[in-house]
């Protein structure tokens, strides 16, 4: 249970609304007809976490310790009737991450998540609802259900994804294997001290494993967990790309003519190798966030001018998202 300082709300006649803790901090958020002013997405992503992170220096390629762990996901698809469970769920999961969240950083991250609803809530209806939310967190604290993470990976190995992801699959079911082996052993302990015979099918009845569970396990020692290889894979065969021979004029033509939105013809800048690697870093970014990248925050982003980010979301949209473009 995170628990925090319990703070007050003072509203002045100019329709501010000023959120003071006890270390005599103060925020300000600027009420106008609709909701207040969000944090600049690209602000607010460097400034909260969505994922429990491992804190501990990590010797060699893994360490395999309990920890409480939880990462902010969010639907495809926010459906009406959903909302209020759904952001309920978020902020409680805010604050249980962010040990020192403010208030404008729960509006901010909320009001983001709000425009990918359709129909969205009500902008001043939202302000009210998540302040009451905020107002019982701090008091009593998050509500959360947490899992535990086992497996924590070194973030400075070589490890690709998919290493990492053999490599789990097997430390996992060696623990599995041995919390398996440790019952039976403590089940043939205990007819031993009991002066009763030690058989696989005593061992049954005590422990209910399967009786091929027992027998395939009967003899077995605890494995060491830590002994895990790490896969070697194989890299794909590349093959020499044909280099055709470009026009001159084709070669030094650093514009290009889109048909934006099928409304007019727009002239914007050549795509390079290189905006299209800063636009998918953007989009894992967003991702990491736990949100589903959308024109608007990509607009958000200010990366390039709106025609060559609509150019680009599209472009990624008709793809595998997961995919560079």
């Amino acid at each position: 249970m995170v628990l925090f300082n319990t703070f007050k709300e003072l509203r002045d006649t100019n329709g501010k609304v000023k959120i003071k803790s006890k270390s005599n901090k103060i925020e300000s958020i600027e009420l106008n007809d609709t909701f207040f002013e969000p944090i600049p997405f690209k602000e607010l992503i460097k400034q909260i976490k969505v994922e429990v992170k491992y804190s501990k220096d990590i010797e060699g390629d893994f360490v395999i310790e309990d920890m409480e762990y939880y990462y902010i996901s969010l639907p495809e698809i926010i459906r009406d009737g959903t909302k209020h469970k759904l952001y309920t769920r978020i902020v409680n999961a805010l604050y249980f991450i962010n040990g020192n969240i403010t208030r404008s950083q729960v509006l901010s991250y909320i009001f983001y998540v709000n425009n990918r609803a359709n129909p969205g809530m009500n902008l001043r209806y939202l302000y009210n609802f998540i302040t009451r939310l905020c107002d019982n967190i701090e008091q009593n604290g998050a509500k959360v259900k947490p899992r535990i993470k086992r497996i924590h990976f070194n973030n400075e190995s070589n490890l690709t994804k998919k290493q990492k992801q053999i490599m789990a699959a097997k430390i996992n079911g060696k623990i599995k294997t041995n919390r398996t082996r440790e019952i039976i052993q403590n089940a043939k302990y205990e007819l031993a001290i009991r002066n009763e015979k030690v058989t696989q099918v005593e061992v049954v009845r005590i422990t209910g494993l399967s009786i091929a569970t027992v027998k395939r396990n009967w003899n077995k020692q605890i494995d060491k967990v830590i002994d895990v290889e790490v896969p070697i894979l194989e890299e794909p065969i590349l093959t020499k790309p044909i280099l055709n021979e470009i026009e001159e004029d084709e070669f030094f033509d650093e514009k290009e003519i889109i048909d934006y939105k099928g409304i007019k013809k727009v002239e914007i800048d050549k795509v390079t190798q290189e905006d299209k690697r800063l636009f998918i870093s953007k989009i894992n970014a967003l991702f990491n966030m736990g949100l589903e990248p959308s024109e608007s925050l990509m607009l958000d982003l200010k990366i390039f001018d709106q025609y060559k980010t609509w150019y680009l979301y599209t472009k990624w949209r008709k793809t595998n998202k997961y995919k560079n473009i």
